[in-house]
């Protein structure tokens, strides 16, 4: 299911990208990389807030996630609109 997610990100189908991952969450709420996966998504759709509290979820579980300690940084710089 994550290279579907992926093709539609790719496709700038977010709807359906964040379905996909809504399904991963619920299938792996442990997982690390699926809220890493869906800050990117929120990110991607402008949903700052909401990007950064799933990336420090994906933190809170893997605190080695470099990725998310980074875009969280990056997000909260980020200058709002």
């Amino acid at each position: 299911m994550n290279w579907l997610r992926y093709l539609f990100m790719m496709e700038k189908q977010y709807n359906k990208a964040y379905n996909i991952l809504k399904i991963n969450i619920g299938n792996y709420p442990t997982s690390s990389n699926v809220y890493d996966s869906m800050g990117e998504l929120l990110m991607l759709k402008g949903d700052t807030i909401t990007a950064i509290e799933n990336y420090e979820k994906s933190l809170k579980i893997n605190p080695k996630n470099e990725n998310a300690r980074n875009m969280i940084r990056k997000l909260r710089n980020k200058p709002q609109v």
